[in-house]
């Protein structure tokens, strides 16, 4: 309990990371602004999957280490707050939780760490079988609490951790949790890259298919006016053109009767006709 309650960042920042100081202004981005509700359902898998490929290349996150004013830009897509330490903590709490989960379910999917579980809970409340079992969800609970740690730890460094773990991909023992809980610093030595894990890009661009693809499109659609207006101060997006519809109408004179070879049929045949076109573009 001490050690969640500690607070999220000093948990699982690389020793020595200052936290980006960069200020959002929401309330004049055009999240806030130029909202337009979407009349359709909304992109398909493709596109959304396409946007969040193109956010990941564009927008700076923790690991580019960008140093912008503004250099947590894809964790503001996610979280849409007003500091780059509020985006980030807002950021590693629902990754934490998606973690925490998963690693909760495999240890009572993985026999072994099932087993290792049970044994220590039984020591401490085995002879009240009912205590048995809250200790047992309190020891699963913490074990997996500090393997997420090591989990963010691995991510927040630039290295990958594994989405759906293997029994190789475990990190902290049973032996380790009281040590890691009593002294969390000294856990780094646990750390163990997943070869075919995710990096800390990868699960922000995972955690935007679970936005609106108006939160999404409007939060990326804000770090774009805020980079555009480094170096353009008068930039705004809302002041842009996204749509025109436009109809041109001329008059043209026949070539062959503007030349005088059309014969008996000149006389009959009119000097000029109409052309009509009309065009729409909106983005």
């Amino acid at each position: 309990m001490d050690l969640a309650g500690s607070g999220l960042l000093p948990l699982v920042l690389p020793a020595g990371t200052e936290v980006s100081a960069g200020i959002i202004p929401v309330s004049a981005l055009p999240s806030s602004t130029s909202v337009t509700e979407r009349g359709d359902g909304g992109p398909g898998l493709i596109t959304a999957a396409a946007v969040g490929e193109y956010a990941g290349k564009v927008l700076p996150e923790f690991t580019d280490k960008s140093g912008r004013p503004v250099a947590y830009e894809l964790e503001y897509a996610v979280a849409g707050q007003d500091t780059d330490r509020k985006n980030l903590e807002s950021t590693v709490f629902r990754i934490m939780g998606i973690r925490e989960a998963l690693n909760f379910i495999h240890i009572l999917r993985t026999p072994a760490l099932f087993e290792k579980a049970s044994g220590l809970a039984q020591r401490i409340g085995g002879a009240y079988p009912v205590l048995y079992a809250v200790v047992l969800l309190l020891v699963i609970s913490a074990w997996a609490l500090a393997e997420t740690v090591l989990d963010l730890r691995l991510l927040l460094s630039g290295k990958k951790a594994a989405l759906v773990k293997k029994e190789s991909d475990w990190m902290c023992s049973i032996e380790n949790l009281l040590a890691f809980a009593a002294d969390h610093g000294s856990a780094d030595g646990l750390l163990k890259e997943a070869e075919n894990g995710f990096t800390w890009e990868g699960y922000l661009k995972l955690l935007l298919f679970t936005l609106s693809a108006e939160e999404r499109d409007y939060r990326i659609m804000d770090m774009i006016e805020l980079n555009l207006m480094r170096r353009d101060p008068e930039f705004r997006v809302k002041d842009c053109l996204y749509g025109m519809h436009a109809e041109v109408t001329a008059r043209s004179g026949h070539l062959f009767t503007s030349l005088g070879i059309t014969g008996p049929y000149k006389g009959s045949v009119p000097s000029a006709f109409g052309i009509r076109a009309e065009t729409v573009r909106a983005y």
